[in-house]
């Protein structure tokens, strides 16, 4: 194992510190997630934090740092890693209330990276939350048995 690869202080030190830009991105891209909101100006808000977090760490030296994953924003209806070019038709999709979105984003310093990544209800506070999921055959019940159903046919 090379000695750049090693677990060191110094390594040790830029793994945390691109953690945690990435989960002050998260937040802030959270923060951004609200009925009306486009995806593609979240995605935007997302990379323009991470980088302007990066440009305050480790200036000295040329130490290259920046986004590792990009963020990405994907709404009830895509799987995953939705961020969308603002050439893209996807770039003006609006979240809308009571849909679950999933949040992604990776910071890299020197290539050490940390990726983060949440589910968001929107509209939903915790106690709604808890409460769908948990009365017997309600919306939630149906709801997972739905995904239950959709793995298996899709043999997943």
């Amino acid at each position: 194992m090379s000695e750049e690869n090693t677990l060191n202080p110094v390594n040790v030190t830029k793994y945390q510190t691109a953690a945690d830009i990435a989960n002050k991105a998260l937040l802030h891209v959270l923060e951004q997630i609200k009925p009306g909101s486009k995806i593609g100006d979240i995605c935007t808000a997302g990379d323009a934090f991470i980088n302007e977090a990066v440009s305050t760490v480790y200036a000295k030296g040329d130490i290259k740092k920046g986004i590792a994953f990009p963020t990405t924003v994907s709404n009830g209806s895509v799987i995953c890693h939705l961020s969308p070019l603002v050439s893209d038709p996807e770039y003006s999709w609006e979240i809308k209330d009571g849909e679950s979105v999933r949040v992604e984003l990776g910071v890299h310093v020197d290539g050490y990276a940390a990726q983060v990544a949440t589910t968001k209800w929107v509209g939903v506070d915790k106690v709604s939350y808890y409460s769908f999921f948990s009365q017997p055959l309600s919306r939630g019940c149906d709801r997972s048995v739905s995904f239950n159903f959709i793995g298996k046919s899709a043999n997943w």
